[in-house]
C-alpha cells in the first residue's frame, strides 16, 4: 500500500486538494484574462483532481482493483512522479535562462507571431511587439520578419497585425517583411529561412525574439535550421496568467520538438491536400484558375482596379437562407503594358476569407512558400472559392469545423459577413517590396 490509513494519508490527501482548489483560483485568473485555452489550461486541472481524487480513495480503489490494485497505483504515482519531476527541471531551465551578449550588428530579428485578436495584437503578442520595437529601435540596420500565419479563429494572419503594430511604432516599412503561412514555431522558423534565401540577405547574426517560456524551444528549434549562423535570443515579458497557462503547454511542445522536428524543409508542401500536425488539422489545396475572356459578375459584386489589374469578388446574390449554398468567385485580369506578367507568390495566390466579426472566422489555407505564375494580358482568371483554412482538434467547435470542412458546398450559419478576397502575391522576386495591393471586400446576410 503507498499510504497507510495515518496522518500521511491524511496529509497527503488534504495537500493535493489544496493544490487542486489553488489550481481552481489560478483558471478563474486565467479566464478573467482570457488566457484560458487548450492543453496548457486544462492539464494543470486534470492532474491535480486526479492526484486529489486517487489519494483520497486508496482504500475504496483496493477493494475495487483488488490483486492488480498494487501494480496500478505503484504505476500511477511514479508516472505522476516522473511528470512532475521532468516539469520541475523543465521550469529551472527557462528560469535559468540568461540571454548571451547580443551581436553589436545584428542581421536579421525575426519576431515569432502569437495569438491576434480581431485586427489587434493580443496580450501575449503585444508584449513580444513592445520587446521588438526597442530592440529595432536599439539595433537601426537589422531588418525584421514578423512570423505567424493565420489561426481559425482570427481575421488576418498574425505578421500583417504583427507589421501594422510597428509601422504604427515609427519601424519602416521597408525594414520588416511577413511570413504569413505559418501554424508553428517549426514553420515560422523554416519559412523565415526560406524568405532569407529567396531574398539573399545576411544570416551570420540572427536574433529571436518571443515569450521567455517559449524561448529553450525556439533556440533549439533555430539551431537546427539556422546551422551555420550565430543565434540570440530576445526574450519579452509574459503577464502571469499567459505564463502559467504558457509553460505547461510549452512543456509538451518542447518534448514533441526534441524529439520530432529535425528536419530543414518545409513541411507543407503543395501536393497535400489535408495535414495533421500535433492537434491542428488543416486543410486546403492548391486552387487553380479557368482561363476567360471576360469577367463573369455575380449579382452581388466588387471591383479593384489599378494601373496593372482589376480584380472582382463575387457572389451569386446578397441576402441567402440559412440552407442556401452561397456561390463565391473571384476574377482577375492584367492590364499593364506588357504583353504579360510574371507573378511570385504562395499557393493558391488569390485568398479569400470569410468572417462575422464574431464566431466564424475562416482564413484560407496556402502552400508552397514562394513560386511562379505568369498571367497573359487580356485574359480573364476565374477562381472559385474552395474551403481551405485549419481548426484545432481540442477547440470546443471542432465538431463545427469537422461537418463544416466535410460537407462540398459552403452552407454558413445565419449572420452577416464579410467576404475578403487578397491578391496575395507580388510583382518580383523581392516580395516585400512589390505587394499587388488588391483587395476586395463582399459583405453577405444569412437569414
Amino acid at each position: 500500500m503507498i499510504f497507510k490509513k495515518n496522518k500521511a494519508h491524511k496529509f497527503f490527501s488534504v495537500f493535493f486538494l489544496l493544490i487542486f482548489t489553488a489550481s481552481v483560483i489560478l483558471a478563474v485568473f486565467q479566464i478573467r484574462d482570457r488566457a484560458a485555452a487548450g492543453l496548457g489550461f486544462w492539464f494543470p486541472l486534470f492532474y491535480f483532481l486526479l492526484l486529489a481524487a486517487v489519494t483520497s480513495n486508496l482504500y475504496s480503489l483496493k477493494k475495487f482493483f483488488k490483486r492488480a490494485y498494487k501494480p496500478l497505483i505503484h504505476i500511477f504515482y511514479c508516472g505522476m512522479a516522473v511528470f512532475a519531476v521532468l516539469f520541475i527541471i523543465f521550469c529551472f531551465i527557462i528560469a535559468g535562462y540568461s540571454a548571451e551578449e547580443l551581436p553589436e550588428n545584428p542581421d536579421l530579428i525575426i519576431v515569432l507571431g502569437c495569438k491576434v485578436v480581431g485586427y489587434e495584437p493580443g496580450t501575449l503578442l503585444w508584449h513580444r511587439l513592445e520587446t521588438g520595437v526597442d530592440t529595432l529601435v536599439k539595433y537601426p540596420d537589422a531588418l525584421c520578419i514578423v512570423s505567424g500565419g493565420q489561426g481559425p479563429d482570427e481575421i488576418i494572419p498574425e505578421a500583417q497585425a504583427m507589421r501594422q503594430y510597428l509601422i504604427n511604432n515609427k519601424i519602416s516599412e521597408k525594414r520588416i517583411l511577413e511570413e504569413a503561412q505559418s501554424s508553428n514555431t517549426f514553420e515560422n522558423l523554416t519559412f523565415s529561412r526560406q524568405i532569407i534565401e529567396q531574398n539573399n540577405f545576411n544570416s551570420n547574426n540572427i536574433i529571436i525574439l518571443t515569450s521567455e517560456y517559449h524561448i529553450p524551444r525556439a533556440m533549439l528549434i533555430a539551431g537546427r535550421i539556422f546551422e551555420n549562423a550565430q543565434i540570440y535570443a530576445v526574450q519579452s515579458k509574459t503577464p502571469f496568467t499567459f505564463f502559467s497557462a504558457g509553460i505547461t503547454r510549452e512543456f509538451f511542445a518542447f518534448v514533441k520538438t526534441f524529439i520530432f522536428d529535425r528536419e530543414s524543409e518545409p513541411l507543407i508542401q503543395s501536393e497535400q491536400f489535408e495535414h495533421e500536425a500535433g492537434t491542428v488539422v488543416e486543410l486546403g489545396c492548391c486552387v487553380t484558375s479557368m482561363v476567360r475572356e471576360t469577367a463573369e459578375l455575380g449579382a452581388n459584386s466588387v471591383t479593384h482596379t489599378n494601373n496593372d489589374f482589376i480584380m472582382t469578388l463575387n457572389s451569386d446574390k446578397k441576402i441567402y437562407k440559412s440552407k442556401d449554398i452561397i456561390t463565391i468567385w473571384g476574377t482577375l485580369e492584367y492590364i499593364g503594358d506588357s504583353d504579360k506578367i510574371e507573378i511570385w507568390h504562395s499557393c493558391p495566390f488569390m485568398l479569400f476569407s470569410i468572417t462575422d466579426g464574431k464566431n466564424f472566422n475562416m482564413g484560407g489555407a496556402t502552400f508552397d512558400i514562394l513560386t511562379t505564375s505568369t498571367l497573359q494580358k487580356g485574359k480573364v482568371y476565374h477562381f472559385d472559392y474552395q474551403k481551405s483554412g485549419g481548426y484545432s482538434a481540442d477547440a470546443p467547435d471542432a465538431k463545427f469545423w469537422d461537418k463544416f470542412f466535410s460537407e462540398e458546398d459552403l452552407l454558413l450559419p445565419k449572420s452577416e459577413y464579410t467576404i475578403i478576397l487578397h491578391g496575395g502575391f507580388s510583382l518580383s522576386e523581392r516580395m516585400l517590396d512589390s505587394k499587388s495591393g488588391l483587395i476586395c471586400e463582399l459583405n453577405i446576410i444569412v437569414k
